[in-house]
């Protein structure tokens, strides 16, 4: 096991909700039955305290409008410079009213 002694805290940044990583090998799922649980849901499933960003910069405001939905109860804004005049958009923020 390697050990930092110097370092007093850990900033990850990622997504506990994401899809899981897919493990094919019998052996690393007899080894761990969770092999297939990502860094995060693991913190968050052993009550490590996490905290959520409301403002996404990556996506385009039609995947979080659809990713808001499914995924995250409408807590997560897009930031003014991903927003753009877009008919996908209208049709898809009409369909999730």
């Amino acid at each position: 096991m390697v050990t930092f002694p110097t370092i007093k805290q850990w900033f990850l940044i990622g997504d506990h909700k994401q899809p899981r990583a897919v493990v094919q090998s019998t052996v690393a799922n007899e080894f761990s039955p969770q092999a297939d649980l990502s860094i995060f849901e693991r913190l968050k499933n052993n009550n490590i305290e996490v905290f959520q960003l409301g403002m996404q910069s990556r996506m385009t405001p039609v995947c979080n409008i659809i990713c808001n939905q499914l995924f995250y109860k409408n807590t997560i804004q897009t930031c003014e410079a991903m927003k753009r005049p877009n008919p996908i958009t209208t049709a898809v923020k009409k369909f999730f009213k």
